[in-house]
């Protein structure tokens, strides 16, 4: 599924979770990309998100978020390389720990 941003075709991303998805985006204010997470599986809307390269009308960029558990990170690659990154909450929203 995608949704147009000034112009920019941008994907969305969505867990079935109630607000643990994920978001691949373009923001409209600062004309950049992003990738961004709610940091609970509740109604709350708490979020948090990375902003990384310029996002360039009518020009292919293929876009990779990940989220580092271990290290605490949001991680945003633009084209194949590591465009920004953010620390937050170390655990993945809509998980519950082992028992």
């Amino acid at each position: 599924m995608t949704h147009r941003s000034q112009g920019v075709p941008v994907p969305r991303v969505r867990s079935p979770v109630r607000r643990a998805g994920a978001s691949l985006y373009h923001s409209s204010g600062s004309g950049v990309w992003a990738f961004g997470r709610h940091n609970d599986d509740t109604t709350s809307t708490s979020f948090t998100a990375v902003y990384g390269a310029k996002a360039v009308a009518g020009k292919w960029t293929h876009l990779v978020g990940g989220f580092d558990a271990d290290a605490g990170r949001l991680l945003l690659y633009v084209n194949g390389r590591l465009s920004a990154t953010k620390a937050t909450e170390r655990t993945r929203p809509g998980l519950r720990p082992r028992r």
